[in-house]
């Protein structure tokens, strides 16, 4: 059964991973079920159980991680920018999204990456066991 659902999901996780920049920005669930040629509600069931999160939660992951990368690369680029890119509703959707999965706001993961700030206290320092995950 993992099988089947594995070869279920499987087209819709290349789909999105394949999408660029500036594709993923207006992403919808129901155009990747469309894509590749599924049935929304049990491609939706398909993500919850293989994966642990829905098909909109799955594509919000791979945005965030997108803007991880992004900003661990790209050496001047602004949180506005890079949250307009990846087609968030604004700066604070796109900080609480962040924050929310990497335990860091944006800002201040760009504020240690550049070393500007004195990192006295481990809580300042972002999730690094959730960032792994992202870097696998």
């Amino acid at each position: 059964m993992i099988k089947k659902i594995c070869e279920y999901t499987e087209p819709a996780v290349s789909y999105i991973l394949s999408i660029k920049d500036e594709g993923i920005k207006n992403l919808e669930a129901e155009e990747v079920a469309a894509v590749v040629n599924k049935n929304l509600f049990f491609l939706n069931l398909a993500f919850l159980l293989e994966h642990k999160r829905s098909i909109k939660k799955f594509i919000l992951r791979e945005k965030l991680s997108r803007a991880y990368f992004a900003l661990e690369e790209e050496q001047d680029i602004s949180i506005l920018e890079l949250s307009e890119r990846l087609g968030f509703n604004g700066v604070w959707e796109f900080e609480h999204e962040f924050n929310k999965y990497f335990c860091v706001a944006p800002g201040r993961y760009l504020e240690i990456k550049k070393g500007k700030k004195d990192l006295n206290t481990a809580d300042q320092e972002p999730n690094k066991s959730v960032i792994k995950l992202f870097r696998n």
